[in-house]
């Protein structure tokens, strides 16, 4: 969900990228597509040169391309239709997160608490499944 909202604020924002296709060669899949957000704009393997990009820019597999075209050009009725998993889910929250942040040019506190809160072992105080916390 975090996905999805951060990529349709920023194109309602206005900072729509162009997922469409490759911007080098036109092409529209490929094993591995690269998400440039500070450009926000696509690039096929053929056509990334990574010393050429100043920038991150995140490999896309096709169900994490799937998604992240889904999050900015679907029907806002149908915008959270769809269901990603795995290593596709964790590069679609990568490069979601990363066009926010390259694209505003600043970081959030907010994020940074979201991120101690879901990271695993967050809490020094954290009890595992099963366990009593200590009193």
């Amino acid at each position: 969900i975090k996905a999805a909202v951060e990529m349709r604020i920023m194109t309602l924002a206005g900072y729509q990228p162009d997922l469409v296709c490759c911007a080098g060669c036109g092409r529209y899949e490929a094993e591995t597509m690269f998400f440039l957000p500070r450009e926000g704009k696509l690039l096929c393997g053929g056509c990334f040169r990574p010393q050429e990009r100043p920038g991150p820019a995140f490999a896309l597999n096709g169900g994490a391309l799937a998604a992240l075209r889904h999050t900015v050009y679907a029907d806002f009725e149908k915008l959270f239709s769809f269901r990603v998993s795995g290593e596709a889910q964790r590069q679609l929250s990568a490069a979601a997160e990363g066009y926010v942040l390259e694209t505003l040019g600043r970081g959030f506190g907010t994020l940074d608490f979201y991120h101690r809160m879901t990271r695993p072992g967050a809490d020094a105080g954290e009890t595992k499944p099963g366990e009593r916390p200590a009193t």
